[in-house]
């Protein structure tokens, strides 16, 4: 079926599933607030950010191509929208291309499974950068579709384009490469229902080159444009650490993951693969067909949101685990057409299809349900720390126009921020937990305080958000930044702390605001 005949097939559906899922998001994205690392992009003689540097020539392209080469944050929430909605579209018609038996209404919920999951939150709230990313991911199931067209179809064009837009994809955000592998895992997976052989080895064989032939190129192409270290292969553990502790570090992410033991993460992984297993028991004890097949494909799809962790050793980010959500999806497309190819072999299939359709959707809403739940918390309480965050910011603001450090003024002494403020949180918010670092919960107060010089990342930090607010102090001399802040932190010892009268100092070289001792560490 083409796209725009399942479009048009399922107007209903098409209509509120993309908004549905959208909507989700769109507290999160249309925020005009601060959020890590928008001081950097919102300078205009800096729009593209450390990109080139870190290989993403993807979405530095994406940027000089689009409006959204200088920062708009209206701009990049509305092309976010229209693009998710896009996705959400298409992986639902990529579900159901992909197996015939895969009824509309099953390829929606897998969709929202896909892409209603908290850790998106942590990826989103980089909003100067959510549109690309989303487009990054649009580009891996566009490739998906038009692999399949070659395995089935013997049009190789689709074969390269789809090679193309991988590589392209790579550029735009890395981590859509283990996308790109749970995806062609899902794939094979769905694809052993109905499909020869022939199909079968050729697809094998092609998402194989696809994978190796696009690594190759994004490996190539980085490398000649970029200046800076490579963003996936420095933060391999392996190399480093002892390799029990590297093993270690697996296990503990993957009972993280499982038991959804961190805010980004639900048990819904966990629940599906229940499911999906006794789907995969049931399937081989009645059918009888393919079954080592089934049961490789099945356990590559398994495991392929730990490929990270495991090529790592260590636990992967949160915001770059997109073969997660994706690989919940597909486990339970399998279970579905699992157990629906072996109702088609019973005598009163009617009613069997009738039960089973509103169990498999009884339980997809549950888990969207579940993934819904942590999103939307983590959005509440990304919304409440951003809030509280404007109202210190505008606070200090305030107190230190009385000073000689007047904004946007050059002759003004520097300011210098020392300590940390917790964020604002409440009962139905999540807490900020150091060690997670989720950026959804780190107030800007707290963000990056911990590296060397002592404290001036913490202050840079708060007034680049401070100058987006209209509020530009000058910061210490570049040349002499680690003995200027030290000297301010010996200065600083013994000074009440905000919002108490006297959190403030100024000196013959500049002018101090004291924050308070919160630990980010002690929780």
């Amino acid at each position: 079926m083409k796209f725009t005949a399942f479009i048009k097939n399922n107007k209903i559906l098409c209509i509120l599933f993309p908004i549905v899922a959208s909507i989700v998001y769109a507290p999160l994205v249309f925020m005009n607030t601060y959020y890590p690392d928008v001081e950097h992009v919102a300078n205009p003689t800096n729009p593209l950010y450390n990109w080139k540097d870190i290989g993403r020539y993807g979405l530095v392209l994406l940027k000089r191509i689009t409006p959204l080469y200088h920062y708009n944050y209206l701009a990049e929430a509305i092309t976010f929208f229209i693009a998710f909605a896009v996705l959400s579209l298409l992986f639902a018609y990529f579900l159901c291309n992909l197996n015939s038996k895969t009824r509309p209404i099953f390829g929606f919920l897998g969709s929202c499974l896909f892409l209603i999951y908290p850790t998106y939150t942590d990826q989103f709230v980089f909003q100067f950068q959510c549109f690309e990313v989303v487009v990054s991911i649009i580009l891996i199931i566009l490739s998906g579709i038009l692999l399949t067209d070659f395995f089935r179809n013997n049009h190789y064009l689709s074969l390269i384009i789809a090679t193309l837009i991988t590589i392209f994809s790579f550029g735009i955000y890395q981590s859509t490469m283990n996308l790109c592998i749970a995806m062609y895992c899902g794939m094979l997976l769905l694809l052993l229902f109905e499909e020869k052989g022939k199909v079968l080895i050729k697809g094998a064989i092609s998402c194989n080159a696809v994978l190796y032939i696009s690594l190759i190129a994004y490996k190539l192409i980085s490398g000649a444009l970029s200046t800076g270290n490579s963003y996936i292969t420095d933060k391999i553990a392996w190399k480093s650490q002892p390799i029990m502790t590297c093993i270690g570090n697996v296990k503990h992410y993957v009972k993280v993951v499982l038991f959804g033991q961190k805010y980004m993460y639900t048990v819904s992984l966990l629940l599906v693969l229940i499911l999906s297993f006794v789907s995969l028991l049931i399937f081989c004890i009645k059918a009888k067909k393919r079954i080592p097949l089934f049961i490789f494909a099945y356990l590559l799809l398994s495991i392929s949101p730990f490929i990270m962790a495991i090529i790592q050793g260590s636990e992967a980010i949160p915001r770059t685990q997109l073969s997660l959500p994706l690989a919940i999806a597909f486990l339970f497309a399998f279970s579905y057409l699992a157990l629906n190819a072996v109702i088609n072999k019973e005598k009163d299939e009617t009613k069997s299809n009738k039960a089973l359709t509103y169990v498999i959707l009884s339980f997809a809403l549950i888990l969207i349900a579940l993934n819904l739940y942590k999103t939307g918390r983590l959005i509440y309480s990304y919304r409440l720390i951003a809030k509280e965050d404007k109202v210190n910011a505008i606070k200090i603001a305030d107190d230190l126009s009385t000073y000689n450090c007047k904004a946007n003024d050059e002759n003004s002494k520097p300011v210098i921020i020392i300590g940390t403020l917790r964020g604002k949180t409440d009962k139905f918010s999540y807490k900020y937990n150091y060690n997670n670092r989720e950026y959804m919960l780190t107030s800007l107060f707290i963000l990056d305080e911990g590296i060397a010089p002592q404290y001036y990342y913490s202050t840079g930090r708060i007034l680049g958000y401070m100058r987006m607010l209209g509020y530009e102090y000058k910061t210490p001399e570049e040349n002499d930044r680690e003995n200027t802040m030290l000297k301010a932190y010996s200065q600083a010892d013994g000074m009440p702390m905000y919002p108490d009268k006297g959190y403030i100092k100024e000196t013959d070289d500049f002018v101090i605001v004291r924050l308070t001792d919160y630990d980010p560490y002690a929780e």
